[in-house]
């Protein structure tokens, strides 16, 4: 699997970068990610232009706290 696109967080007082969740070229949960992430009520979203059921891209929803990944729509 080759990576195609990462989720991270870096403390600029520590200078610890942390990959939060890792989009890969097989991604049934997206590949490349295109575009900024939205953040609304806790959580970000964002979307990919290829992977997903359908190989188009999807639409994404990223929780920070949990770390949780879910994936809302194929295109």
């Amino acid at each position: 699997m080759i990576g195609s696109g990462v989720i991270f967080e870096w403390d600029p007082a520590t200078n610890i970068y942390s990959k939060k969740i890792e989009f890969t070229d097989d991604g049934i949960d997206g590949c490349e990610p295109y575009g900024s992430l939205t953040l609304h009520n806790g959580k970000f979203y964002g979307m990919t232009s290829a992977g997903g059921n359908f190989g188009e891209g999807i639409i994404f929803e990223w929780g920070p706290d949990s770390n949780i990944f879910t994936r809302k729509w194929n295109f």
